[in-house]
């Protein structure tokens, strides 16, 4: 059997800008694509990228995008693969390099672009936990019926991330962009008086502060935040992605019966678990 390449899953339809573009020009196009990354050109060739974590690191010094360009930003140089490569090769490659991203090129010129979550899919069978609920896009009656009767039996507490980072009200959000660039984490829980109050993700601080062209020294946490949906604990998980979808988010606040935040569930917390589940052994002889 042919192995799959990265050609056969990579994203084609990639998004180049020249070096020499201002950041602003290129956080507005992030913002109005809704897109994480754009490949930063030299007369069609790629030689860097940028994405959300490089703005945020403009936004902790709080200079202005539309006073720097892409060449000043991007990071570079970039890790490059042929799109006939295998996609364990891609795979290892990411690994070594500790990256999540990898340019496609041939014959110099930027062709695709394939990620860590691409990979993914080709492991899993649905896109994201959403699908799970869309019969249309379950691979078999047989796998839909046993992830949604997980759904039933579990509760959040099982699969909820413990460890939940949050920041005050008042912090500025070139504090808290410091805080996600140094943990690595794309989401804060805003609290006031101790009670959590609102979310602020990487994602708002791109498309919100920055693409609006404010200074992030000045808008506080609260200012940036946006309304912390919330779930409890012990209710399932069928719940929980019901919830996602109605509401139009990935991450959930779990907030006790005391009214007090002991964790956060995200939909990286449902892959994590669902793939897990593909390999156990009635899974497997489906």
């Amino acid at each position: 059997m042919k192995r799959i390449s990265v050609q056969d899953i990579m994203t084609r339809k990639v998004i180049g800008m020249e070096q020499n573009t201002y950041l602003s020009e290129i956080i507005r196009l992030m913002t109005e694509k809704k897109i994480g990354s754009i490949v930063i050109l030299d007369k069609e060739k790629p030689i860097g990228i940028i994405t959300v974590r490089q703005i945020l690191k403009i936004a902790e010094k709080c200079v202005p995008p539309s006073s720097i360009t892409a060449k000043e930003v991007m990071s570079s140089p970039l890790i490059t693969v042929e799109p006939e490569i295998n996609l364990r090769k891609a795979s290892i490659l990411m690994l070594q390099k500790g990256v999540k991203k990898l340019i496609v090129v041939e014959n110099g010129k930027l062709v695709g672009l394939v990620t860590t979550t691409d990979i993914e899919r080709v492991f899993l069978p649905f896109d994201s936990p959403f699908d799970i609920l869309n019969q249309e896009k379950s691979p078999s009656i047989a796998l839909r019926e046993e992830f949604q009767a997980d759904m039933e039996k579990k509760v959040v507490a099982d699969i909820m991330t413990k460890d939940v980072k949050t920041v005050n009200s008042t912090m500025k959000v070139n504090e808290i962009a410091k805080i996600m660039n140094a943990t690595k984490i794309g989401s804060l829980i805003v609290t006031k008086d101790g009670k959590p109050i609102g979310i602020v993700t990487d994602l708002d601080i791109v498309r919100g502060i920055m693409n609006d062209g404010l200074n992030p020294c000045i808008v506080t946490a609260e200012e940036a935040m946006k309304p912390l949906i919330t779930i409890s604990p012990q209710d399932s998980l069928k719940k929980a992605i019901e919830k996602m979808v109605n509401n139009t988010v990935r991450k959930l606040g779990v907030i006790n019966d005391k009214g007090s935040l002991v964790g956060i569930i995200t939909t990286t917390d449902f892959l994590v678990y669902y793939r897990s589940l593909l390999f156990r052994p009635k899974i497997l002889e489906k």
